[in-house]
C-alpha cells in the first residue's frame, strides 16, 4: 500500500514540473516576440 503515495506524489511533482517548464517556455516565447518588435 505504500507504493500508491509514493507514484501519486511523483506523478503530481511531474505534472508540476510540466506545467512550470510550458509557463517558463511561453514567457520566455513571448519576451522573444517583444524584443523581435
Amino acid at each position: 500500500m505504500t507504493i500508491i503515495p509514493y507514484l501519486h506524489c511523483a506523478f503530481y511533482y511531474n505534472s508540476n514540473y510540466l506545467t512550470g517548464t510550458l509557463k517558463n517556455a511561453i514567457v520566455t516565447g513571448n519576451n522573444i516576440i517583444h524584443l523581435g518588435q
